[in-house]
């Protein structure tokens, strides 16, 4: 039966007849059939059939017209062009905007939340390079469901491009340019398992007025994180965050521009985590950050920058691998270390080095077949158990450091140059290819040590004791070896066997033998192609 929305008399206007009616009344989603009936005076008649479609004004996403506004992608992102509403997709499946007329690469305007997933059913989600732009608020895509992929999707000015929720598992974020974010580019914050994958995305916030936080920020497990391109200013590269585990970062190129942030920063309890072959430009901050990281490996990187008080790899913890990377321009200041690790059982093997490499309050550790340039050297304070073997040094600096550290085998190195003076603690001071200071029980041999100036005893509150010094290779015009003065200090028992000295051997520059209280063990033959001078109680 048919219902009578309407019935009134029409106008003529301009040679046509019209009416205006307001209907007040509702129709059921989907499509609406009408007639219009319609007589005049001298009872000419005429009828008209048509149909309209009710959609829903929901933001939502799938194949049920009764449930959703929009049943494809294409449509969403037309129908919701410059509006504040959000697409939301609630429904499995490929969604692709790939429409050949009106979307390929599109812009939408979508400002506070743009698009929305929490589907039940593996979702893909396909812009097909449809640019998606924000006012700097909200996020452009935000997930809260498992099994889902966005690809193809450039997001402009949002505070989060691409955020995920508590409970997301199994993300693949695949291709896409998430530019000018005005605080986190990509979040994975997922709480547990995640198994994302993040790969061949470009994250870009290079705008100095932004103070964006993070370029990539993750507090989940068992990521990877691939092949992206980040350039960002005043913000970090990749985070991890909390008690994560085996996140991979691999080959990723990361530039940060200016600000104190890092290229790459593990914090706060994250274990077996893998960093390898990122290629890292920084300016002012650490460039790999690893705080209280236990089996994690830092391998094939190459790094490039950091400035004064900054430095190439800083990590603490435990079981630390630091394998192969390769460093250029780590700073022109004394205050930059190329590696800074402290903790235990940490290997620093194969790197290419040209600021110091450095081990702090590290007991086992085990730094081998480095190649040391520019500024390079290896420093061992307050160290314990290190195994340094196979290195080679041959810069600006001096060749190692013992400061403070006890039981340590030193073999097998080539450190050449260590010439000139460097100032520390108030005065200048002769570069040495090795310093020694406070440090007993250890062993120096087979290395070979070509420089102008000599090894250096340096006493201080503790002494220097039982060192073994056995088959080295000291060549250069000065002393080979020195005893700096100092008060009330001891340095004795160090044995010096089978060494072949080209300079002219021991030099004791303390004026004061019987407070300076050196006796030193010059057993078998030493080789000496100068005058050697043999230290003797007075």
């Amino acid at each position: 039966a048919l219902t009578i929305r309407f019935a009134g008399v029409m106008t003529q206007a301009n040679g046509f007849w019209a009416t205006a009616f307001n209907i007040n009344d509702t129709f059921p989603i989907g499509q609406v059939n009408y007639t219009i009936y319609a007589n005049d005076t001298l009872n000419n008649t005429a009828e008209l059939d048509g149909n309209f479609t009710v959609r829903l004004d929901n933001g939502y996403l799938c194949l049920s017209s009764t449930s959703c506004e929009y049943q494809d992608l294409a449509s969403a992102f037309i129908g919701e062009n410059n509006t504040n509403q959000s697409i939301y997709i609630v429904q499995g499946g490929v969604w692709d905007s790939n429409v050949s007329i009106t979307l390929t690469k599109a812009i939408y305007n979508a400002y506070g939340h743009a698009i929305y997933i929490n589907a039940t059913t593996p979702t893909t989600l396909n812009c097909n390079q449809t640019t998606i732009i924000g006012n700097g608020t909200g996020y452009g895509i935000s997930v809260d469901s498992h099994n889902i992929t966005i690809t193809n999707c450039t997001i402009h000015s949002y505070s989060y491009g691409i955020l995920t929720g508590r409970d997301t598992d199994n993300l693949r974020v695949i291709g896409n340019n998430v530019t000018n974010f005005t605080y986190r580019g990509i979040f994975l914050g997922s709480i547990g398992e995640s198994n994302a994958t993040v790969s061949r995305n470009t994250v870009v916030s290079n705008s100095a007025s932004i103070d964006a936080e993070m370029a990539m920020y993750i507090t989940s497990n068992n990521n990877i994180i691939t092949y992206n391109n980040i350039t960002v200013d005043k913000a970090t590269g990749i985070t991890t965050y909390g008690y994560e585990v085996n996140n991979t970062i691999a080959y990723n190129n990361i530039t940060i521009l200016n600000g104190n942030f890092n290229g790459i920063s593990l914090t706060d309890n994250n274990h077996n985590h893998n960093i390898t072959g990122n290629f890292i430009t920084t300016t002012t901050a650490n460039i790999i950050n690893v705080l209280n990281s236990h089996n994690s490996t830092i391998q094939y990187n190459k790094i490039n920058g950091a400035g004064l008080n900054a430095h190439g790899i800083y990590a603490t913890g435990k079981n630390i691998t630091i394998n192969y990377n390769n460093y250029k321009n780590i700073s022109n200041t004394i205050s930059a270390y190329s590696i800074y690790a402290l903790g235990e059982f940490i290997n620093v093997t194969g790197n290419n080095v040209t600021m110091p490499i450095i081990t702090e309050s590290v007991n086992y550790s085990w730094i081998e077949n480095n190649w040391m340039r520019e500024q390079g050297q290896i420093g061992l304070n307050f160290t314990t158990n290190a195994t340094v073997k196979n290195n080679y040094q041959n810069g600006t600096a001096d060749g190692i450091m013992l400061y403070y550290t006890n039981s340590s085998v030193i073999e097998d190195n080539s450190f050449i140059g260590a010439s000139g003076s460097v100032y520390q603690n108030g005065q200048y001071r002769s570069l040495s290819p090795i310093y020694i200071k406070g440090s007993n029980y250890n062993t120096i041999r087979n290395n070979t040590i070509i420089s102008d100036n000599s090894i250096d005893f340096v006493p201080s509150q503790r002494p220097i004791k039982f060192n073994n010094f056995t088959r080295n290779i000291i060549m250069g015009p000065s002393w080979d070896i020195t005893y700096s003065p100092y008060s009330a200090n001891n340095i004795s028992n160090n044995n010096f066997w089978l060494n072949h000295f080209r300079g002219n051997g021991i030099s004791n520059t303390s004026t004061d033998l019987a407070t300076y209280c050196v006796t030193e063990y010059i057993n078998g033959i030493n080789e000496q192609y100068g005058n050697f001078y043999e230290m003797t109680l007075p």
